[in-house]
């Protein structure tokens, strides 16, 4: 990761690596997140250009209703804006799941750097026999498919925003929250650590909007969905971590998504979380919700470097869950269904 050795911005020492750091960092952050819109020159001078993107940043990216324009070392800033580190090798970042060989904390390889081809028809097009157990499928009706149950996918969505947008309008310094409030933000306490009792109103503020910003995404997602169908392909579905950025991106179905048992609310569930990959670049794997209740720690490559110290879905916390697209989905099912559906 990422080091500052002081402070960057407005009235601090603003060395040339740090400042560099800082620069190279913010074009990382997308401009719906608080990134700048036009990319920073990365030279590693302090003035206008990189001090407002640092306030844009803290307004829109940390929630700050004061932006100072500064940046400390291991300050709230810095730790919002470090996340932001490619830590993987540059290209989309393909991440598979659902495997069919189990649940999704199954290990799998993946490319180091997939290339926009990987996500095209072109590289989807050829039909072969489908894995044992699921349905024959070509590339069309797999599309078809996905496409049947993208409102269901849709209306799981709208329901979470909807909720959310209820619970930031119940938002207040030093309120006693009724049982009726504490339900109804309950499915963002489970799966996004976002708990209304025991946070400060502003913390809890910021983090249901950086959530609600996702969601929002992944709802132009579905909107006009970028599916394209893969045979070969046995698990139920491959998305590029942040493909929205890219014009050419697709989120690859596979052949398990049409593996005869699996439900609708299963296939919802399978489109929120490969909208979530789609929207957002930082939006992978962390955390499996299954097995009921705890789950467990993702063992893939991205698992693995997103989540070092394996937690497990119950022990994350708010900056792992908002990574984690298992999150999105459980959320988005928990809001819509009006119950938390791991347990069932």
């Amino acid at each position: 990761m990422p080091t500052i050795a002081g402070s960057v911005g407005a009235n601090a020492q603003n060395r040339k690596t740090d400042v560099e750091t800082v620069q190279s960092l913010l074009n990382q952050v997308p401009p719906s997140e608080g990134g700048p819109v036009v990319p920073l020159a990365i030279d590693g001078l302090c003035y206008g250009k990189t001090l407002a993107a640092i306030g844009r940043f803290q307004k829109d990216g940390c929630g700050f209703q004061w932006p100072d324009q500064r940046i400390e070392p291991n300050r709230r800033t810095w730790n919002e804006l470090s996340r932001y580190a490619d830590t993987f090798p540059t290209g989309l970042r393909m991440v598979r799941c659902y495997p069919e060989s189990g649940h999704a904390h199954v290990p799998f390889a993946f490319g180091a750097s997939v290339t926009l081809a990987v996500a095209t028809p072109a590289a989807a097009s050829s039909a072969v026999a489908p894995p044992v157990g699921t349905t024959l499928a070509t590339p069309a009706s797999l599309v078809a498919e996905a496409k049947l149950y993208t409102p269901l996918a849709i209306a799981w969505v709208t329901a979470t925003r909807a909720r959310l947008r209820a619970v930031l309008s119940n938002l207040s310094r030093f309120k006693s929250y009724s049982k009726a409030e504490i339900e109804l933000a309950r499915p963002f306490a489970v799966h996004f650590k976002i708990d209304i009792v025991t946070q400060i109103e502003s913390l809890a503020r910021s983090r249901l909007e950086k959530v609600d910003r996702i969601y929002s995404r992944v709802l132009l997602v579905l909107g006009n969905p970028p599916y394209v169908g893969n045979p070969k392909e046995s698990s139920k579905a491959l998305a590029p971590m942040g493909g929205y950025d890219y014009p050419n991106a697709k989120i690859i179905i596979g052949a398990g998504f049409v593996k005869p048992g699996t439900s609708a609310s299963m296939k919802a569930a399978v489109l929120v979380h490969e909208g979530a990959h789609f929207a957002d670049s930082r939006c992978g794997h962390v955390a499996t919700e299954r097995p009921d209740p705890s789950g467990g720690p993702m063992t893939d490559d991205i698992g693995k470097a997103m989540n070092p110290t394996k937690k497990n879905y119950a022990q994350m916390d708010f900056d792992l869950a908002i990574q984690n697209a298992y999150s999105f989905a459980q959320c988005a099912a928990h809001c819509a269904l009006g119950f938390d559906s791991r347990s069932y």
